[in-house]
């Protein structure tokens, strides 16, 4: 009897660690695009984020503080104007942007960059963004401010230097949710919009700051 008691014991082990090998295997080699009209868009608070995740929000700028296009300027160590390619990626728990350099303000960086969506979680229906930030859309242009990404799971990565505040849409998409009522909108929806989050304080200020890009692109 504890001899097949044992032989089933055993058996068990076995199928639970292939399902979980399968079940993480399997997520991994998901590709963005495979989830990009299904998963969910959802937003951790700034709050939270600040409690989290505290060395990072430290190498940030504090988006309360912004009130002029110069404090941006001054606090990010590259400023570029790109064009975010179709080739968008996960990596862990981030969303990588393929992204081509059409013009450098600010700082030395290679034609092609990667920069990191603002993610924290993908789980099994949803992608989790700090509150401010939202996907880059493919083939769209956008001015960014970066921060490089250190110990990155891709190379010649960077991060945003705020959260609210880190790219700008160049094209006259002004359309914003300052509002945003937690997965309401898959991935792919957000694309419609200028700016999401969940105060009007940063909706007001980012549309302010974008009128400001000339300061940067004469």
């Amino acid at each position: 009897m504890i001899k097949y008691l044992r032989m089933f014991c055993l058996c068990c082990l076995v199928l639970f660690a292939g399902l979980g090998f399968y079940g993480k295997n399997k997520f991994h080699r998901i590709e963005y695009f495979d989830i990009e009209n299904n998963f969910k868009y959802t937003t951790m608070s700034n709050q939270d984020f600040l409690k989290l995740y505290p060395d990072t929000a430290k190498k940030m700028i504090n988006d309360q503080e912004v009130t002029s296009m110069a404090q941006l300027v001054d606090q990010s160590d590259y400023i570029l104007k790109v064009k975010n390619t179709s080739k968008k990626k996960i990596a862990g728990n981030g969303i990588v942007n393929e992204c081509e350099v059409l013009k450098t303000y600010k700082g030395k960086v290679k034609q092609t960059v990667n920069i990191y969506d603002m993610t924290y979680v993908i789980d099994q229906t949803s992608v989790g963004y700090i509150e401010g930030s939202k996907p880059l859309v493919p083939l769209r242009e956008y001015i960014v401010f970066l921060k490089k990404s250190k110990n990155a799971n891709v190379k010649n990565t960077y991060m945003f230097s705020s959260a609210h505040f880190g790219a700008f849409d160049v094209g006259d998409r002004n359309e914003s949710i300052n509002d945003y009522d937690n997965d309401s909108l898959t991935l792919k929806q957000t694309y419609s919009y200028d700016y999401i989050g969940c105060d009007d304080q940063f909706a007001e200020k980012y549309q302010s700051l974008k009128k400001q890009l000339d300061y940067i692109d004469k």
